[in-house]
């Protein structure tokens, strides 16, 4: 589909799909493929309606507004952030970056709100955020860390870390959520992946499932999607159900719409069905 090297994905609602590549971002739908040129590396793309894309680059956050020609807001601070989100209501923004604070963008003021700090170091580098209802659910190293988002818009902001059962070298890679309210989070120990389950309130539940070596983590369905040496799809208990992709080793990105899925990293896209 596109023969670039792929640093993030998003789908919008629609089914339109975004990707970063280099400092460029390719707007993707049908056959048709627009890129809009920012100027600087991208490093994240989320979507919060069918018409609005967030764009994080290494100088600037970009607001870009589609249809017809895109029309970019641009707002001046630096988004090395490994995931990003939308907040609920569509007005903030939360980015995970290093060790392992998270920033708070306002989108209408066009400004950091604030950085959230769990005091926690995480030297692997990589925070993890997501929206739960009312929740911000980030990651410190093995740790899963709840911000109640009310109080984080107050400047109110405490952290509540319940105990996840992961310990030693093991770091929360990835989480994403389930259908009936919990967390799946791929784990990532000294060459090693496991899936650990936790509560919509943050305990674990039941013990880690090996799976082969994985580096992103997706839902479709009822089911996940993991990506390492090859794309495949698995059972909640990590069983192994079949395998997507092999063209593409060692993805940077991994984005899922219905059962569309498409896959992104050095060697290009690739978008596949899981039926």
């Amino acid at each position: 589909m596109l023969d670039v090297p792929v640093r993030a994905l998003a789908f919008s609602p629609a089914g339109d799909l975004a990707v970063a590549s280099g400092s460029d971002v390719h707007l993707v739908a049908g056959e048709r493929v627009v890129k809009v040129g920012l100027g600087d590396e991208v490093t994240g793309v989320a979507f919060r309606d069918a018409r609005t894309l967030a764009v994080a680059s290494k100088e600037r956050l970009s607001i870009i507004e589609l249809g017809g020609k895109p029309r970019i807001t641009r707002i001046e601070h630096a988004c090395t952030w490994h995931t990003m989100v939308w907040s609920s209501d569509g007005k903030y923004i939360a980015g995970g970056q290093y060790e392992p604070f998270v920033d708070i963008i306002d989108v209408e003021a066009r400004r950091e709100l604030r950085v959230l700090d769990p005091d926690e170091f995480d030297d692997e580098g990589r925070t993890a955020v997501l929206f739960v209802n009312a929740t911000l659910v980030t990651t410190a190293y093995n740790k899963l860390v709840r911000w109640r988002f009310a109080d984080v818009i107050a400047g109110k902001a405490k952290c509540r870390m319940p105990k996840t059962g992961v310990t030693g070298h093991a770091h929360l890679f990835e989480i994403v959520p389930l259908a009936d309210g919990s967390l799946m989070a791929l784990v990532d120990s000294e060459d090693k992946s496991t899936l650990q389950r936790f509560a919509p309130t943050g305990e674990k539940m039941g013990k880690q499932q090996p799976i082969d070596r994985a580096f992103r983590l997706a839902v479709s369905g009822d089911e996940l999607v993991l990506a390492g040496e090859t794309t495949w799809l698995a059972a909640l208990d990590g069983t192994t159900l079949c395998t997507l992709d092999e063209t593409l080793p060692d993805p940077q990105a991994l984005a899922v719409l219905g059962d569309r899925i498409a896959i992104g990293g050095e060697r290009g896209l690739r978008v596949v069905s899981r039926q």
